[in-house]
């Protein structure tokens, strides 16, 4: 330490020499990288929570750009009096289906309503099968609203999903695209809102959930985080002045800690890196760790100045000088190794395969960085421009307040014998803290980050109460070959595995391509609900969806099943966005994975949770179940 110390003292004192040019410099630095602030540009996206390399979050990548579903949001339109059955209530979910389907963003086909065109009522006819619309037209007759209401029954694909199973509420799912260029889940949802707000009266209450919608109000809460970087600055300047009971005292730390910020703000943008969900708080990090350096040469600054005014004949002026060479020389070392190993700690973090931890890593990094530069350069260079500080500021300094005497008590109780006492202590509250750990639970829910008083969770509760979930889990069903999804013993497996899922807790509806085919072998044979069921052959599932594309539209399948029909997925609605939650029922699934599908047939799961937990279960040798977990909706 001696030998680092006679390092830092001529660089000590070539700072107190050539103070002003050093204050200049830092100044037009600063200037420059603050200039590159406006570079910064928010991004909630759900890619920065996982590795982009990861086989699990390919899987999710592969979903959605086969079958959509990355921005899933439920809107839900409950009436204030009767049931959904009525013109007004009707006429809502068409106009808001147009208006949606209107939106830049919007992928058209993943829209759904009782009023979208891919919604279809099926049903055997003379002349084989008949699919029509569900409602083209808004029913204004009492028989046309009995029509609607019998042919949404006849379809329970629908049920929980669209309609509330006592058919008092209603849903519209739309799904968005992400804006690559302005990845702004508020600009998504904003646009949105007009369109609800334009049906909003005194007969019915709309509601709004999803993930995009949790993103937003992420978002909106970030742009508050400036009132509590403000709440932190004013809380360190108190407690700056506290400690030296000077302005000087609490201005230099305070510098320190602003400029620090502005140039963790203006290296990042100068690197490209997002703010983003994890570093909204990280200004406030970086500004506590600049103040907190800061305050420890400040305040050996001030004894070195004590030192020297009572052992050194010297003017005011040479002893602030020479304070600060003092200080700077002796606690420079410590600073510095403190400095670069909290700064190449944060850097290591963009070795990461997450990009969120990489930004975060980036952004503390180079806010560190900034500190250490300003600690060893402005600072010291202002402090020996500044006056020297007045004998009343170096005594109030040195006066022992309640924080140092309660530390001088415990150091002599220390010194005087209760060493072991306070050992011992220590250990019991290690011993308290290692059995908590055992209570500790591992889960990420983004429900949870929202207060229960707030919008979000109200809209997500009563959305949950009555559909299927504002959440969701997607199985990827893949075959070896084109028109594999038609072979009935992997439509069975679907069905199987539907039919598990079902049971599980929080899992509120399963869709998937196996319900309208088992609607279409019913309506073939005159409705019979025993016939509600699967095909028993390859060539009369090929039949049935020929049949289906004679009166309806192939592109219906679209969420369900590719153009080859060789990949299909299962839409899992759950009510919780829990990852402890979608684990355990992946686990479970497996079983009934290896059970159920022919060899051959792959079945991973797949979906935005993915990119906060994942984990692999492979069947050996057949059928790889890759979890990623989803929360779409």
């Amino acid at each position: 330490m001696e030998a680092r110390s006679r390092f830092f003292r001529p660089y000590a004192q070539f700072i107190v020499a050539y103070r002003i040019p050093v204050i200049v410099a830092i100044l037009a630095v600063t200037v420059f990288i603050v200039m590159r602030i406006g570079n910064l540009k928010i991004d909630t996206d759900p890619d920065l929570w996982a590795p982009q390399a990861h086989p699990f979050v390919q899987t999710t990548n592969l979903l959605e750009k086969v079958f959509g579903g990355r921005n899933v949001t439920l809107i839900g339109i409950v009436p204030k009096q009767g049931d959904i059955y009525q013109p007004d209530i009707l006429g809502k979910v068409k106009r808001i289906q147009e208006g949606i389907e209107q939106l830049p963003l919007a992928i058209r086909h993943n829209i759904l309503s009782l009023a979208a065109r891919k919604v279809k009522h099926i049903k055997g006819g003379t002349d084989g099968m008949e699919v029509r619309q569900m409602m083209e037209q808004v029913p204004q007759t009492p028989t046309e609203i009995a029509q609607l209401r019998a042919r949404v029954v006849s379809m329970p694909i629908y049920i929980n999903a669209l309609v509330s199973p006592d058919g008092k509420a209603v849903a519209i799912v739309a799904d968005f695209k992400t804006d690559k260029t302005n990845p702004n889940y508020t600009v998504m949802i904003d646009a949105l809102r007009p369109i609800l707000d334009r049906e909003r009266d005194d007969s019915v209450d709309i509601y709004l959930g999803g993930s995009p919608v949790s993103s937003a109000w992420f978002e909106f809460h970030m742009m508050k985080m400036p009132i509590f970087f403000g709440i932190a600055l004013l809380v360190i300047m108190a407690i700056q002045f506290w400690s030296f009971r000077s302005v000087q005292g609490m201005l230099l730390p305070t510098l320190t800690a602003i400029f620090s910020v502005l140039w963790g703000l203006g290296l990042t943008g100068m690197l490209g890196v997002y703010i983003d969900p994890t570093n909204t708080t990280t200004p406030i990090l970086i500004m506590a760790v600049a103040a907190g350096h800061a305050i420890q040469i400040l305040k050996r600054y001030y004894e070195e100045y004590h030192r020297l005014q009572t052992t050194t004949p010297m003017s005011p002026r040479e002893a602030n000088r020479a304070a600060v060479v003092e200080s700077l020389a002796r606690v420079g070392p410590v600073m510095l190794t403190a400095g670069l190993i909290a700064m190449i700690t944060f850097y290591s973090l963009s070795a990461t395969g997450i990009v969120m931890v990489q930004h975060f890593g980036v952004f503390a990094g180079s806010g560190v960085l900034g500190a250490l530069i300003l600690e060893l350069t402005l600072i010291p260079a202002l402090r020996a421009v500044l006056p020297a500080p007045k004998k009343r500021e170096v005594t109030r300094e040195r006066t022992q307040g309640i924080l140092d005497r309660l530390l001088i008590s415990i150091a002599n109780k220390l010194v005087g014998g209760r060493a072991p006492w306070f050992v011992g202590g220590g250990l019991a509250l290690l011993v308290f803290a290692g059995i908590g750990l055992s209570f500790l639970q591992v889960d990420n829910r983004f429900r949870d980050y929202h207060k229960s008083t707030s919008e979000f969770r109200i809209h997500d509760d009563v959305l949950n109460a009555k559909f299927g979930g504002t959440n969701s889990l997607l199985f990827l069903v893949e075959t070896p070959g084109q028109d594999g999804i038609k072979d009935p013993q992997v439509l069975k497996g679907i069905a199987a595995l539907q039919a598990f899922l079902d049971t599980q807790p929080d899992v509120g509806k399963t869709q998937s391509l196996v319900d309208l085919l088992m609607r279409m072998n019913q309506a073939m044979h005159a409705d019979d609900p025993a016939f509600y069921a699967i095909p028993e052959s390859r060539a009369l599932v090929a039949q049935y969806l020929f049949l289906y594309s004679t009166s309806g539209d192939p592109q219906d399948f679209d969420s369900f099943v590719d153009n080859d029909y060789q990949r299909a997925a299962i839409w899992t609605f759950i009510k919780t966005d829990s990852t402890t939650n979608a684990d355990s029922i992946a686990k479970k699934a497996q079983v009934i994975i290896d059970k159920n599908f022919p060899p051959g047939t792959t079945v991973r799961m797949g979906g935005r949770e993915s990119r906060r937990s994942a984990r692999r279960v492979d069947r050996a040798g057949q059928c790889p179940m890759t979890p990623t977990f989803a929360r779409i909706a």
